[in-house]
């Protein structure tokens, strides 16, 4: 259950000796709290991960471990990592040459005689049948001879052998799609390159070192164990251990419904562990959830994030925690102690007992306001210097609740 606490300036005490079992009215001031508990954590925390595979050679770390920036955590072995770098290598360099293959190939020069040797052929067969055509008539007039006639009309046969066979090796060298061969070729050679980079970058540094100055707060591996690349794609890599900057912390505490209207980021806080119950942590409210989360009993609790300088690093990750967040800080009320308050004869009517200058408590209507569970602020019925009871009330004074107006 979360309550409103806080810390008063106790009004001074001045003039005559109050008797033990009064107090005298002064004015000081009220801070009012809001309370929770809450979880220490390290505001900055890494999970380490390799960008290389191997097998952990050497692990240079424990729980505990303080690290610096740069500092060697493990060592791995990758002899395995490396075999798959130079198979990657060489199906990359065969795919190299079979793409350079593919555009050194001759059927460009093969296309270009092939094409040459039928327009050669196309033409010698116009000529030749412009000389046939012409001796046929000459034969018919008597002017050549049935073997003119004869040799003319067998060079024109041959020539139009020759050319079908001419264009039908062109059409067989055009039927082979060179640009898709070199296309092909080309995209085989690039993925080939994809995996070669895929292999290096996964083998990395055999070196692994800390990203951050810190403290090892849990490690997962051992040494012998396999670790795989956090650059894989498939997988997010194995996590070696976890590094946690302990000077600066945080507490990520709940706080109830009722009470989170009145937190706000920047309010100073206080915070108490349990293993220090006499050491006071100053702290600053920096993040206030908008979303709240409720438990199975129905009770709905806010987190709110304090932030707690722990330069001695004192206070360790996990640590349970209790929080007072300072929501208001009124100065210069005029105070009653908490404990002068009682019911009146009707209902909301607070009264205390006042001693009169006869040594005799008498009973006072009083108007309040808010308090911190030591004082009330007084707004009607009493004034600075008046001396009130605080314990062995009259036997008429009854006790109980007090509901403040």
């Amino acid at each position: 259950l979360v309550i409103y606490q806080g810390k008063s300036k106790k009004p001074a005490e001045t003039g005559d000796k109050v008797p033990a079992d009064y107090a005298k009215i002064g004015r000081g001031n009220l801070t009012i709290k809001v309370e929770g508990t809450g979880t220490v954590e390290p505001r900055t925390r890494v999970s380490l991960k390799s960008k290389a595979s191997g097998r952990i050679e050497k692990l240079l770390v424990k729980e505990g471990d303080n690290v610096t920036k740069g500092q060697i955590v493990a060592v791995l072995d990758q002899t395995d990592q490396k075999l798959v770098v130079e198979r990657a290598a060489l199906a990359e360099k065969n795919a190299r040459l079979r793409f350079e293959s593919a555009k050194t190939s001759g059927l460009p020069q093969q296309l270009k005689t092939a094409e040459a040797r039928v327009s050669e052929l196309r033409l010698s067969l116009k000529n030749a049948q412009d000389r046939c055509d012409r001796i046929a008539q000459l034969f018919e007039k008597g002017y050549a001879s049935q073997q003119e006639m004869d040799d003319a009309q067998k060079a024109v046969d041959s020539l139009k052998l020759q050319l079908d066979e001419a264009e039908n090796t062109l059409r067989l060298l055009k039927s082979k799609d060179y640009e898709r061969d070199i296309e092909t070729a080309k995209i085989s050679w690039q993925q080939a390159e994809v995996e070669l980079r895929q292999a290096r970058k996964s083998l990395g540094d055999a070196s692994i070192t800390s990203p951050i100055d810190g403290t090892i707060l849990a490690k997962f591996v051992e040494e012998g164990d396999t670790v795989v690349s956090s650059n894989q794609g498939f997988t997010e890599g194995t996590t070696l251990c976890a590094i946690a900057d302990l000077h600066q912390v945080q507490v990520r505490g709940s706080i109830d419904e009722v009470d989170i209207g009145t937190v706000r980021i920047g309010q100073s806080a206080e915070m108490k562990v349990d293993a220090y119950p006499d050491r006071t942590y100053d702290g600053k409210v920096v993040n206030v959830f908008p979303q709240g989360s409720t438990a199975p009993g129905g009770l709905t609790t806010f987190t709110v994030i304090v932030q707690v300088d722990n330069t001695d690093r004192s206070l360790l990750s996990n640590m349970t925690a209790s929080i007072g967040i300072k929501t208001l800080e009124l100065k210069d009320l005029l105070l009653v102690p908490f404990a002068a308050i009682r019911p009146g004869d009707k209902p909301e009517e607070v009264v205390v007992f006042v001693r009169n200058d006869k040594g005799i408590p008498e009973k006072k209507v009083v108007k309040l306001g808010v308090t911190d569970y030591e004082f009330y602020e007084v707004k009607e019925g009493l004034k600075e210097g008046d001396i009130v009871k605080i314990k062995n009330f009259p036997m008429n004074a009854q006790g109980g609740n007090v509901t403040v107006t």
